[in-house]
């Protein structure tokens, strides 16, 4: 027992880990959580093996967190998996406090954990979690000022909080909205770093989206509009970017691009027939009827039509 044995542990572990993260598709539920349950496994016998090996607590965490979204879409009441992940990522750090992947990681996690609690309105919980957050996000970014994933996912945090803060202007209209402009400043950052994430200008764009709906309610026209025109801009070359190097017209997880997280959105969001509103339907076609359903042609008239209007918006 010792580092060779926990290595050849974690590796088996994290085979399984990422066979059911990247081929979801081609299993039923229950069959992603016993490959999962079973990667959790291998990783338990490598810290056994080695308690100080970082690598493999910090693998078991995100084997965990992401068996967590699993189960509760099996059973919403299920949550416990994003606390033992988070015991995870907390050894991994105190095996190696500068480990950037299991800071940003364990930030990740709490995002999720913390979106959890407030479907149970435990909103005390919410907010810890979502501070706990930030400050682990803040210290992988410190210690890697070019983690991409970590600004992506900071990003992502920063919206989240942008929404719980109103800076949507819930129908009230703002001209308020720090944490929207601080999550596009990480979008912005992400893309500089690799201008072929697509996932980040995706999210840029539905920020720079809620940006302009703000703006409208306001009565900042002109404010809105170069919201909007940010906001084509960017999913028109998501999309193109995304297609060009996976080599296939899926749309991104489109699901949780334009629609709000509703059990069931077309009972919540009502279509009008503005180039949004057309993109909005087609984001809804693929988180009913899978990505591989939609047709080339139907994306790229959604996006002429996206251009139309984007090249009608005065400069």
């Amino acid at each position: 027992m010792g580092r060779k044995e926990a290595i050849s542990k974690a590796r088996e572990g994290e085979n399984l880990r990422l066979m059911a993260r990247y081929n979801e598709d081609e299993y039923i539920e229950d069959n992603i959580s016993q490959i999962l349950n079973n990667a959790a496994q291998y990783f338990e016998q490598a810290t056994v093996a080695d308690s100080t090996y970082a690598w493999a607590w910090a693998h078991w965490g995100a084997t965990l967190s992401y068996l967590g979204g699993i189960e509760k879409r099996l059973n919403p009441s299920k949550s416990h998996f994003y606390n033992e992940a988070d015991k995870k990522y907390e050894k991994a750090i105190q095996c190696n406090p500068n480990y950037a992947w299991a800071l940003a990681h364990r930030g990740e996690n709490k995002i999720w954990w913390a979106i959890d609690q407030k479907t149970r309105s435990i909103y005390k919980n919410v907010k810890i979690l979502l501070t706990d957050a930030e400050q682990h996000l803040n210290q992988a970014i410190e210690i890697d000022t070019n983690y991409t994933w970590a600004y992506v996912r900071r990003g992502f945090l920063y919206r989240f909080l942008g929404l719980l803060n109103g800076e949507d202007g819930g129908g009230q209209g703002t001209q308020q909205q720090p944490y929207y402009d601080k999550a596009i400043q990480d979008f912005d950052r992400a893309i500089q770093c690799n201008d072929k994430y697509a996932w980040a200008r995706a999210f840029r764009a539905v920020v720079h989206r809620q940006k302009a709906r703000a703006l409208q309610d306001a009565g900042l026209i002109e404010e809105s509009r170069r919201e909007w025109e940010l906001t084509y801009q960017d999913v028109e070359i998501s999309l193109k970017t995304y297609a060009k190097v996976f080599k296939r017209p899926e749309v991104l997880d489109l699901g949780d691009l334009f629609l709000p997280p509703y059990e069931n959105p077309r009972e919540t969001y009502s279509f009008d027939e503005s180039p949004s509103g057309q993109y909005a339907e087609l984001a809804l076609h693929a988180y009913e009827e899978g990505y591989e359903r939609l047709n080339k042609e139907e994306i790229d008239r959604v996006l002429a039509k996206i251009a139309e209007e984007w090249a009608s918006v005065d400069r």
